[in-house]
């Protein structure tokens, strides 16, 4: 069991260079990670990219509608930070790894 922090991020990702910069945090939500998935909120309007940390390592999906994380996703290291583009509406689930 393990705490997942998620922060909305405006604007486009900061290493686009053709697209604006991040102009700012908007919504950070923690998330509780165990054997069974877990979700964020959807992420707000305005919305292009997240940052996720864990304390814990975790497998974390994104997307459109409800998502449920599985064994097979996308690995995030304990102490890790990762950022990944996303819309408005989106929703990150999480489970432990």
């Amino acid at each position: 069991m393990g705490l997942v922090n998620i922060v909305a991020l405006e604007g486009g990702p900061a290493r686009m260079g053709s697209e604006q910069p991040v102009r700012g945090q908007g919504t950070s939500q923690n998330v509780t990670s165990s054997a069974t998935t877990a979700s964020a909120t959807a992420m707000p309007a305005g919305t292009k990219e997240f940052r996720i940390s864990t304390d814990t390592a975790i497998k974390f999906r994104w997307g459109s509608g409800a998502q449920t994380a599985v064994a097979t996703d996308q690995r995030l290291p304990a102490g890790a930070v990762e950022y990944r583009r996303c819309s408005a509406g989106d929703i990150i689930a999480v489970i432990d790894e």
